[in-house]
């Protein structure tokens, strides 16, 4: 229950931070459309325009479309990062933990990384499936995608 009022709040106040940007972006593109139209290449000569009001418009309505696009994929992250922060408030039961599971990646150094958490006296946590080996470093699961972790 707690975390459905954490995701609640983070919501509408995010809901309300973003529909303030894209407002201030699309508007922002209708005043430069305005102020460009009010240039004195668009009051003389064949390029007089009547009136700016519909370029305007069309600025701020094109102004919003993508602001809106950009904003989407900004309310997609806060949502990602308010789910994992909810999913690891649950996992740890609200405590905070200076070193949760270390994931590592297979990459060359992941020997001398293992290594490094192993001296600090960190259990080094590693998902996925790997074959058991005499001269693994790793305690407790040992695991990784189709690699194998040897010593040095």
């Amino acid at each position: 229950m707690n975390n459905i009022l954490r995701i609640g709040k983070v919501n509408v106040i995010g809901d309300v931070i973003l529909f303030l940007g894209k407002l201030c972006v699309s508007l922002f593109c209708a005043l430069f459309a305005f102020l460009m139209l009010d240039t004195h290449k668009y009051k003389s000569a064949h390029n007089k325009i009547s009136s700016p009001l519909v370029p305007v418009v069309v600025s701020w309505a094109l102004g919003f479309i993508v602001a809106k696009l950009f904003f989407q994929v900004v309310e997609m992250s806060i949502d990602t990062i308010i789910l994992s922060f909810c999913q690891d408030s649950e996992e740890h039961q609200g405590n905070a933990q200076e070193l949760g599971d270390i994931h590592v990646s297979a990459r060359e150094g992941v020997i001398d990384d293992i290594a490094k958490h192993l001296a600090a006296g960190v259990d080094v946590n590693m998902r996925g499936r790997c074959q058991k080996d005499v001269g693994v470093l790793v305690k407790g699961d040992i695991s990784c995608t189709a690699y194998t972790v040897y010593t040095v």
